[in-house]
C-alpha cells in the first residue's frame, strides 16, 4: 500500500518501478486483505470517502467481457451500489473503499468498488500487488508412494 496522492497512471508507474502493478482482485479474501492492509490509515480518519487506486480493467480481445491490466481473468467483482456506470466511456479504473461512510446506505460501498476516471487524483493512494515467483529447481522431487 503506498500512501501518495496519484491519478490511476502516476499510481502504475509507480508500481512498476517497485516491480509490481496496480492490484487485481480474485476472490473476497483478497478483497479482504486490501481491506485489512489499508484500514489502519482509514481509521486514522483522513477523509470522509478514503477511496484508494486498484487495477483497471479491459474488454477481452474479441469482445465476451472484461480482464485485468496485468491480463489475469476479472473473475470476481464487488462493485458499490450503481457501479460500475461508466465503464464504456473509459471510466475502467477501479478505487476501492476502505472506510465506512457513516450514512444509512454504507454497506453498499464500504469494502466495494466503484470505476472512476483514470485521470482522477485520489489523495489516499494505491495498492501494488506482486506475484510471487519461486524457484522450485533447488527442492528435491517429491517420493512416489507405494500403492497396495
Amino acid at each position: 500500500y503506498v500512501k501518495k496522492r496519484a491519478t490511476w497512471q502516476q499510481a502504475e508507474r509507480e508500481c512498476r518501478r517497485k516491480g509490481a502493478t496496480l492490484a487485481s482482485v480474485h476472490s473476497s479474501s483478497e478483497n479482504e486483505f486490501i481491506y485489512r492492509l489499508t484500514k489502519n490509515y482509514a481509521e486514522a480518519g483522513l477523509s470522509p470517502y478514503n477511496t484508494l487506486w486498484l487495477g483497471r480493467i479491459k474488454p477481452k480481445p474479441g469482445g465476451g467481457g472484461y480482464m485485468w491490466h496485468d491480463g489475469s481473468t476479472f473473475n470476481y467483482t464487488k462493485w458499490a451500489y450503481q457501479h460500475p456506470n461508466n465503464l464504456e466511456s473509459g471510466d475502467n479504473c477501479i478505487a476501492f473503499y476502505n472506510r465506512r461512510l457513516n450514512c444509512e446506505n454504507e454497506y453498499q460501498y464500504f469494502k466495494r468498488w466503484i470505476d472512476l476516471c483514470c485521470d482522477k487524483k485520489l489523495r489516499e493512494g494505491f495498492v501494488c500487488k506482486k506475484f510471487y515467483e519461486s524457484d522450485l529447481s533447488y527442492f528435491a522431487p517429491l517420493a512416489t508412494l507405494a500403492t497396495t
